[in-house]
């Protein structure tokens, strides 16, 4: 009987958690994809997680709470997640464990991981009254300069886009040449001409539908650019564009 009562107190706790762990995800709007190669793990791993099938190793809990924007004791049941730990969690592990692989990685599957995490920049500058645009500048072995978002709302500055405040986060570079620069809208011409100053080499756009900027000088230029049309990037841009119209004309220029 024991052993019964055991066996069903651990298929409860390991329902529960995979709940948690698919609720955590979609809200952060990332893909099983997304959360398995940060923790380099298998996507098929983090599907029996969610489906209550098996348990994470202990060893990754840890990170897999940061990635989800939560906490350990939350995932374990134990409390609410806190709703104001969003900068603790933007691309949270720094490539945590991606930075060893990307040496055998073109800049484009580099991307593909940054682009999920830019995400949860752009929602939480929703929440702050500005532009969701975030962005993040890597090296080509996938290690994070700097990051940050559009904050000219929130700071009264119409210079601090989110390719600007992440260029300022950075700090000084000796050379731009081999940078990546990721962005979640395409870099508009002010940003472009930062772009072109300084010489990076290679721009990931998620989004140049709901706005073109630069994108096309840039290439003319020989700017590597690589549109991932990545449609978490595009929705949340069209609902925004949408529903203020006048701040989003304001940030772009237009009367």
């Amino acid at each position: 009987m024991t052993c019964g009562f055991l066996q069903r107190d651990r298929n409860m706790f390991l329902e529960d958690l995979g709940q948690r762990l698919r609720e955590r995800r979609e809200v952060q709007r990332l893909t099983q994809l997304d959360v398995a190669q940060v923790l380099q793990v298998s996507p098929q791993a983090v599907s029996k997680w969610e489906r209550g099938e098996n348990a994470p190793d202990i060893v990754l809990l840890s990170a897999l709470a940061r990635v989800l924007g939560t906490t350990t004791d939350w995932l374990l049941g134990r409390h609410q997640p806190s709703g104001d730990d969003f900068d603790g969690t933007v691309l949270v592990s720094s490539v945590q464990g991606f930075t060893a692989r990307c040496e055998q990685l073109q800049p484009r599957e580099i991307a593909m991981w940054a682009n999920g995490f830019l995400g949860q920049v752009t929602e939480a500058t929703l929440t702050e009254g500005g532009i969701p645009v975030g962005a993040a500048i890597f090296d080509q072995n996938g290690q994070l300069i700097g990051k940050g978002h559009n904050r000219r709302v929130q700071n009264d500055d119409p210079s601090t886009h989110g390719e600007t405040d992440a260029f300022r986060n950075a700090g000084r570079q000796r050379s731009y040449r081999n940078l990546i620069l990721v962005t979640t809208l395409a870099p508009c011409w002010y940003c472009s001409g930062l772009v072109r100053q300084f010489g990076f080499g290679t721009v990931v756009v998620g989004d140049s539908q709901n706005f073109q900027g630069g994108v096309q000088w840039l290439r003319s230029l020989g700017v590597n650019v690589i549109d991932l049309n990545s449609r978490q990037c595009i929705d949340m841009m069209a609902d925004f564009i949408r529903n203020n119209p006048t701040l989003w004309n304001e940030d772009i220029g237009e009367q």
